[in-house]
C-alpha cells in the first residue's frame, strides 16, 4: 500500500482543518502538516519532506504562487497541488508556470481532493523513479 504525506498551506484555520477532515477518509493519505503561509510552508516542506503540498493561493506574508516557485526549484520531491477559489484559465496557466503540478477549485468533494492528490502523485512518481544518467 502506498502512504502519500500531504502538507495543508492556507490561512485559514478553519478551512485547512476541513481539508484535513476530508482527507481522514483516506487510509493512503496522511497529513503530516500544516501551514498559514508561504513562508512557513517553505519551512515545513523542508522539515516534513511531504510527497504532496495543498497550497492557497491567496495568503499572507508569502502567497501560493511565489510559495509554488520556490518549493518546485529547492524541493522537486514535493508536488504542489494548487486549491483555489480562482478557476480561471490564466490562474491555471500560472500556477503550472510557477511549478505547480496539479490544481483543484474550491469548494470540492473529499473524492474530488483524493483523486487529484493521488493521480499527481502517481503521474510524478514515475518520473522521479528513472535513475538519472
Amino acid at each position: 500500500m502506498m502512504l502519500i504525506k500531504v502538507l495543508i498551506v492556507d490561512d485559514i484555520a478553519e478551512t485547512r482543518n476541513n481539508v484535513r477532515l476530508l482527507l481522514s477518509f483516506d487510509e493512503e493519505i496522511v497529513v503530516v502538516g500544516e501551514a498559514g503561509n508561504g513562508l512557513a510552508a517553505l519551512e515545513e516542506v523542508r522539515k516534513l519532506k511531504p510527497d504532496v503540498v495543498l497550497m492557497d493561493i491567496n495568503m499572507p506574508v508569502m502567497d501560493g504562487m511565489t510559495a509554488c516557485q520556490k518549493i518546485a526549484a529547492l524541493y522537486p520531491f514535493a508536488r504542489v497541488i494548487m486549491m483555489t477559489v480562482q478557476g480561471g484559465r490564466e490562474y491555471i496557466r500560472k500556477a503550472y508556470q510557477m511549478g505547480a503540478k496539479g490544481y483543484i477549485v474550491k469548494p470540492f468533494s473529499s473524492e474530488e481532493l483524493i483523486n487529484v492528490i493521488k493521480s499527481t502523485y502517481l503521474a510524478y512518481e514515475e518520473k522521479l523513479a528513472v535513475p538519472l544518467p
